[in-house]
């Protein structure tokens, strides 16, 4: 069973400006597309990863 019914995500998905999608996930990618920062992810414990977003 899925959190949203498949219109209603369908209907946010449509409304989206591809443009800001596409720089969202550039964004994204430069972060996360590292395979040495997601190993390091892996092996924090969560409460030492969260502190990075509390600061």
């Amino acid at each position: 069973m899925s959190l949203f019914q498949k219109s209603v995500v369908n209907k946010y998905l449509n409304n989206l400006n591809p443009v800001n999608v596409e720089e969202a996930y550039k964004q994204f990618i430069q972060f996360y597309g590292d395979a040495e920062r997601i190993e390091n992810i892996r092996l924090l414990k969560e409460e030492n990863y969260q502190k990075v977003f509390y600061t």
